[in-house]
C-alpha cells in the first residue's frame, strides 16, 4: 500500500490517505462490445468507388497478412499480460465485468483469423502465421486454466468456405459467407457483406476505409 498527499490543510498539517495499489494487468484498447456495428461515420465510401473491380491476389494476400499479423501482435500482448500477473490478480481481473469484455474482444480477434485461415488454406504464408496464431491462442488459454474456458478453432463452426453459388454474400474481407455465422452478424455497405467483426477489426485496426476482397462481382461498386 502506498501513501499519496492530500495536500496541507488550512486548520492542520499535512494528512496522508492511504491508496490501494491497481491490479497488475494492462488491458488492450479493444471496442467495449464487439458484436455493436460499427458507427457509420467510420466507414469512407470512397474505399468503394476506388475499386470497381474485385480485389488482385496480391493485393488480398497483403491485406490478410496485415490482419493476420494485428491478430498474432494482439494474442501475444494478451498471453504476456496474463502470464505476467499473480494468480489472484488474473483471477480477479478476468471475472471483471471489463475482463470478460476483453477476453470477448479477443476471442472474436482470434475468429477473424480462423476465418481468413479458411479463405486462405492453400496460401503458405496464411498457413504458416496461422500456425503461430493458434500455438500462441494456445498459450492464452493455458494462462486461464481453471478460471474460463476459451473456445477451441473448431467450436466457432466456421463455413469451410465461400459461398461460390450466393458468392455476393461472401464477407468482403475473410471471403466466407457473411451469412452462415447468423443474421446478427452481418453488416452491409454498398452491396458488400461484411461480419461484424471482421469489419470492426479492419476498422479499428487497419484503415478506416473497409475493403472488398471479393474474388468476383456481378457489377462494379459505384
Amino acid at each position: 500500500v502506498s501513501t499519496q498527499s492530500t495536500g496541507v490543510d488550512s486548520l492542520g498539517p499535512k494528512v496522508e490517505k492511504q491508496v490501494e495499489p491497481e491490479p497488475a494487468f494492462d488491458f488492450a484498447s479493444f471496442p467495449e462490445d464487439p458484436q455493436t456495428p460499427v458507427p457509420e461515420k467510420q466507414v469512407s465510401y470512397d474505399a468503394f468507388k476506388d475499386t470497381p473491380t474485385p480485389a488482385a491476389d496480391e493485393d488480398r494476400l497483403g491485406a490478410w497478412s496485415k490482419c493476420l499479423s494485428l491478430v498474432l501482435a494482439t494474442l501475444i500482448t494478451c498471453q504476456s499480460s496474463l502470464t505476467n500477473s499473480p494468480p489472484e490478480v488474473l483471477k480477479e481481473v478476468v471475472e471483471s465485468e471489463k475482463g470478460q469484455t476483453y477476453l470477448t474482444a479477443v476471442t472474436e480477434v482470434f475468429k477473424v483469423a480462423c476465418r481468413i485461415s479458411q479463405s486462405g488454406s492453400h496460401e503458405d504464408g496464411v498457413v504458416e502465421i496461422f500456425k503461430e496464431i493458434k500455438h500462441t491462442w494456445s498459450l492464452v488459454s493455458e494462462a486461464l486454466d481453471g478460471i474460463i474456458d476459451l473456445p477451441t478453432p473448431r467450436e466457432f463452426n466456421i463455413p469451410s468456405g465461400s459461398n461460390e453459388v450466393e458468392w455476393d454474400r461472401n464477407c468482403g474481407i475473410c471471403l466466407l459467407d457473411a451469412k452462415g455465422e447468423g443474421e446478427k452478424s452481418v453488416l452491409q455497405y454498398n452491396r458488400v457483406m461484411y461480419h461484424v467483426t471482421c469489419a470492426n477489426f479492419w476498422l479499428n485496426s487497419i484503415d478506416d476505409m473497409l475493403p472488398n476482397l471479393n474474388r468476383k462481382l456481378d457489377q462494379p461498386l459505384l
